[in-house]
C-alpha cells in the first residue's frame, strides 16, 4: 500500500501571500517614488515684495511645465522665485536656489533641477508670460447726449458705458507718493497693477509737491529726457531703478485719470498743472516717423518736432502684441485677457467680415453692445484704453490694425470711420473719445448728439471680459 501526503493547498496559499506582499511593497515603493517625483514643487510664485505688485502671481504647474503669467511691467531680468518642494536641493544649471531669495533673469525659460531623497531628481522648465494688464480709466459719472447723470438713471437708455463698468477691466493700481529709502528726494507712483513705476513730477518740476516750471519739449528729447534718470545716483538710477524711458501711448493712456472737468491727472496721486497737460508718448506713425502720439483729454498725433510735456515711467519692456482668432466671431488678447468681437457694427460675424460698416450714434452703439449675442459672453462698448489697444503701430499701412484677426476695418480716413468708446470726455459732457485706425490718431473726442451740422455717426466693436 502506498501513501501520498499532499500539502500543496497550504504551500500554495503561503506563496500567494508572499508573492502579494512583495508586490504590494513593490507597489508601494512605486506610488512613494511617483509621490516624489510628481510632487517634487508643489507651488512657484511671485511675491508682492519682489515685484511692486498688488498680490502674489501664482504659477500653473502642469507635469514637468510652470507657467507664470507676470505683467510686463516687472521685468523679467532680476526676479526672485517663491516655490515650496519636497526637495533636498534646488539648482539652476549649478547654481543653489533658494525660495524666496535667489534672483535669476527669465527672459528666456529657465531648468529648475529638483534633487529628491533616494538619489531621484525632478526637472521643470519655468517659463514666464509677460501680461499687459489693461485699468479702468477712472470715469465715475454716466451721461446721456450732453449732461452728467447717475448711472441708474441711464442704465436703459444709453447703457453700458464707461461708469456701469467700474474696476473694468481691472482696478486701477496707481499708488500714492512714495520715496525710496536710499534716494529721499526721488519721488515715485508705483503701479500695483502692471508692475510700471511712475516719476511723480513732470520734467522740469521737482520735490514732493512738483514745484518749478514744466519743461515741454520735441519727442526725442523727451526719450533722452527719460534715459537720463538711469545714471543719476551713481548708476542706480533715479529713485533706485535704471530703466527708465518715455511710455508708450498705451501705458500713457493708463496713466490718466478720465473724471475731472479740471484735469486728466489724478490729482488725489500727483501733485503738478490744474489744467490740461499734453504729454509726449514715445509711439510714433511709421514708416515716416515723424508724427508722435500725445496724451491728454484731447487726444491727437503731432509732428515729433513739438513741444509738449514729459512724464517718465520706468519698467520692463512692452511685449508684442498676442492675438487668437478663436472661431467663433471672437478674437482674444493674449496679453490682457480681453475678447473682441472680430467684426465691426454693420458686418457679418463671419470669417472675413462680411456685409459693410455701419456708422451709428453713440447712444445707439452702446445699445448694440449691450444686446449683442456673440459666444455666450456679455459685452460692452470698449472704453478709451480698451479701444486704444486695437492700435497696431507696427504697421507702416492703414489702417493701423491687426487685419489678419479684424478683417474688413476700414482703411478709409474719413472720419466716419472713427470708432467710439463709452468714455465720455472729462471736461465736456456733450462728447465722447475716438479713435481712428486709418490715420492713425486719437480722435480726442466728438460730438455724442446728431443735432449738430453732421451726423456724427461712427463705428463700434465690442468688448467683452476679461
Amino acid at each position: 500500500m502506498h501513501l501520498k501526503f499532499a500539502f500543496r493547498p497550504a504551500r500554495t496559499r503561503a506563496s500567494s501571500s508572499w508573492i502579494l506582499l512583495v508586490l504590494l511593497m513593490h507597489l508601494a515603493c512605486q506610488s512613494w517614488d511617483k509621490f516624489w517625483l510628481d510632487g517634487a514643487v508643489t507651488s512657484f510664485s511671485f511675491e508682492p515684495g519682489t515685484t511692486r505688485l498688488g498680490r502674489s502671481v501664482a504659477a500653473t504647474i502642469s507635469g514637468d511645465q510652470i507657467i507664470v503669467q507676470l505683467p510686463y511691467g516687472v521685468g523679467n531680468t532680476a526676479l526672485i522665485a517663491t516655490f515650496e518642494t519636497r526637495a533636498e536641493a534646488v539648482y539652476v544649471g549649478d547654481t543653489p536656489q533658494t525660495s524666496g531669495k535667489t534672483m535669476n533673469n527669465f527672459s528666456s525659460p529657465l531648468i529648475y533641477k529638483f534633487s529628491l531623497p533616494g538619489g531621484n531628481s525632478r526637472i521643470y522648465t519655468v517659463t514666464l508670460y509677460q501680461t499687459i494688464p489693461i485699468s479702468d480709466t477712472g470715469q465715475s459719472g454716466c451721461y446721456d447726449v450732453s449732461t452728467q447723470q447717475t448711472c441708474s438713471a441711464v442704465g436703459a437708455t444709453f447703457p453700458g458705458q464707461d461708469a456701469h463698468y467700474p474696476n473694468v477691466p481691472n482696478a486701477r493700481g496707481i499708488q500714492t507718493q512714495s520715496a525710496n529709502a536710499l534716494y529721499p528726494n526721488d519721488y515715485l507712483n508705483d503701479d500695483t497693477l502692471t508692475g510700471l513705476t511712475w516719476k511723480a513730477c513732470d520734467e522740469g518740476l521737482t520735490g514732493a509737491t512738483c514745484t518749478g516750471t514744466t519743461s515741454t519739449m520735441i519727442q526725442s528729447a523727451g526719450s533722452t529726457s527719460c534715459t537720463a534718470l538711469n545714471a543719476l545716483n551713481g548708476g542706480a538710477g533715479y529713485g533706485g531703478r535704471a530703466d527708465w524711458r518715455l511710455p508708450n501711448l498705451r501705458e500713457l493712456i493708463g496713466f490718466y485719470k478720465y473724471d475731472s472737468a479740471t484735469t486728466s491727472l489724478d490729482t488725489a496721486l500727483f501733485s503738478g498743472p490744474a489744467a490740461f497737460t499734453d504729454r509726449w508718448s514715445s509711439s510714433v506713425i511709421l514708416p515716416a516717423a515723424t508724427q508722435g502720439l500725445r496724451v491728454n483729454a484731447q487726444m491727437g498725433v503731432s509732428s515729433t518736432g513739438t513741444n509738449y510735456a514729459v512724464r517718465c515711467v520706468a519698467g520692463g519692456a512692452y511685449p508684442t502684441a498676442e492675438w487668437n482668432d478663436i472661431g467663433d466671431g471672437t478674437v482674444r488678447d493674449s496679453r490682457s485677457g480681453l475678447m473682441y468681437q472680430k467684426c465691426s457694427f454693420g458686418q457679418n460675424n463671419d470669417t472675413t467680415c462680411s456685409g459693410s460698416v455701419t456708422a451709428v450714434t453713440w447712444q445707439n452703439a452702446l445699445g448694440y453692445c449691450d444686446g449683442l449675442a456673440l459666444a455666450g459672453r456679455k459685452w460692452r462698448l470698449p472704453n478709451i484704453a480698451e479701444l486704444v489697444a486695437l492700435l497696431d503701430l507696427t504697421r507702416t499701412t492703414t489702417p493701423y490694425i491687426d487685419l489678419a484677426n479684424f478683417p474688413g476695418t476700414p482703411a478709409d480716413g474719413a472720419t466716419q470711420y472713427h470708432y467710439w468708446s463709452s468714455t465720455t470726455a472729462p471736461n465736456n459732457a456733450n462728447y465722447s473719445n475716438l479713435v481712428s485706425f486709418s490715420v492713425p490718431h486719437i480722435a480726442g473726442m466728438d460730438t455724442k448728439g446728431n443735432s449738430v451740422v453732421g451726423s456724427n455717426n461712427y463705428v463700434a466693436r465690442c468688448v467683452s471680459g476679461p
